[in-house]
C-alpha cells in the first residue's frame, strides 16, 4: 500500500463501507498505477476481497512520477473523504515536504485547496 495517504478507517466506517459495497456494489473505480499499485481505493479493494467481488470499475492511470502519484492520491481523499481540518492540513504538509519548490498556487491547484491554506501550512513548517 504504496500510496495510502490517509489513516486506515475507523471500524465503523469500515463496516459502513462494506455494507455499502454489498448493497451496491463499488460505485467508485479503484485506481493503479501501471504496475498495479493501488493509488486509491485500498480499503473498496480490501472489501471486494473479503465479498469475493473480482468485477469492479477500475482505472490504470500510466505514467505518474511517483510525485504524481501521492499528489494524485492525497486530492482524491481530500475532496471525498470526510476528513478533519487537522488531517487536511497534515495532508498540505506532507505536499509542501515533498514539493517545497512549487508554489503555493501550484500546490493549491494540485490539491484542490486555497493558496492562502498552503501558505499557511508553509509558514508554520518553516517555523518549526
Amino acid at each position: 500500500m504504496i500510496y495510502q495517504v490517509m489513516p486506515n478507517l475507523s471500524a465503523e466506517e469500515y463496516a459502513e463501507l462494506k455494507a455499502d459495497i454489498q448493497l451496491r456494489g463499488v460505485m467508485v473505480p479503484i485506481e493503479f498505477d501501471e504496475k498495479g499499485n493501488v493509488l486509491d481505493g485500498h480499503h473498496r479493494l480490501q472489501i471486494c476481497g473479503e465479498l469475493g467481488i473480482t468485477d469492479y470499475p477500475k482505472v490504470i492511470r500510466a505514467g505518474m512520477t511517483e510525485q504524481e502519484k501521492y499528489t494524485h492520491a492525497r486530492k482524491l481523499n481530500m475532496a471525498r473523504r470526510h476528513l478533519t481540518q487537522e488531517q487536511k492540513r497534515g495532508l498540505i504538509r506532507e505536499q509542501l515536504k515533498e514539493t517545497p519548490e512549487s508554489s503555493d498556487r501550484q500546490i493549491a491547484k494540485a490539491l484542490g485547496v486555497s493558496d492562502k491554506t498552503v501558505g499557511s501550512q508553509r509558514k508554520e513548517l518553516e517555523s518549526c
